[in-house]
């Protein structure tokens, strides 16, 4: 996912619908060949993943690293067998040194 449209992605949100407990997220533009893409662009600081359906909230900060984080939605009064609406919305990014896309390289839903 890649946002550069509006600006540096702050208030951009991603809308899911899935039956899960947590996510993986590899933050930023990533590429093995091309290594030096990650720092020139944006990448996610703080994001706020909301339920849609309870209305409950909580604010994660993620690391400035290529490496996969675990996002626990244990506390959004998620059930189990049941699929929720969640919005993730941008709240601060890692600036680019070259361009303000902001890059997310995968969201990898846990089961």
């Amino acid at each position: 996912w890649v946002e550069g449209v509006l600006g540096n992605g702050e208030r951009e949100y991603i809308e899911l619908e899935a039956n899960i407990s947590s996510f993986y997220l590899f933050n930023g533009y990533i590429s093995y060949t091309k290594p030096h893409l990650y720092e020139e662009n944006s990448r996610v600081k703080k994001i706020r993943i909301k339920n849609l359906e309870t209305g409950s909230s909580k604010d994660f900060t993620l690391k400035d690293s290529m490496e996969m984080q675990l996002i626990s939605l244990l506390d959004l009064n998620i059930w189990s067998n049941v699929n929720t609406n969640l919005e993730i919305t941008i709240l601060e990014v890692y600036p680019g040194e070259k361009y303000k896309d902001l890059c997310i390289q995968a969201i990898i839903p846990v089961y």
